[in-house]
């Protein structure tokens, strides 16, 4: 795959953390959480907002493991990206007249994402459901917002199209 990022990105200057990154997002989506797993732990701590960080705590949501997703998200803080989620959560809720307005509220506390509730909705959602559907549509605008958030040093939007 690094040969293939490396062909995408050939117009821009990525660090070893950033394409570690689109990396990791690469093998979420695809459902490899072991080999997203390995690559975000071989970059804690470093590389542009923490994103390999992010990428291993969304990893021990899904495998699950909510104590240890719960300890990379402390260790991540708060993250840019989620100015962007927050506002498309929102907008889910609204679009999907989804009625548990009482998660709603608490994933949007004071209208800035938590990501802390996002692990007690994945969690919850193993008991209950009819929060599942709405725990894996919430989590797939994650995925996206942060892939999104991955690809802003290589400029995609600006590059000309292939004719």
């Amino acid at each position: 795959m690094s040969q293939h990022l490396a062909l995408f990105a050939r117009n821009a200057t990525p660090d070893r953390c950033d394409q570690a990154a689109l990396q990791a997002g690469i093998w979420q989506c695809l459902g490899e959480l072991d080999l997203s797993h390995t690559l975000s732990q071989q970059h804690e701590g470093q590389g542009r907002e923490q994103l390999c960080d992010y990428w291993h705590a969304i990893m021990h949501r899904r495998e699950p493991d909510y104590g240890n997703a719960r300890y990379w998200f402390r260790q991540l803080g708060r993250h840019p990206a989620w100015v962007t989620l927050a506002e498309r959560v929102n907008r889910l809720w609204e679009q999907a007249e989804i009625s548990n307005q009482a998660w709603r509220s608490r994933l949007l506390r004071g209208g800035a994402w938590d990501s802390f509730t996002m692990v007690d909705l994945a969690e919850a959602a193993v008991q209950d459901a009819s929060l599942e559907s709405v725990a894996r549509r919430i989590q797939a605008l994650e995925l996206v917002t942060l892939m999104e958030y991955c690809l802003l040093p290589l400029n995609v939007r600006d590059r000309p199209q292939r004719q």
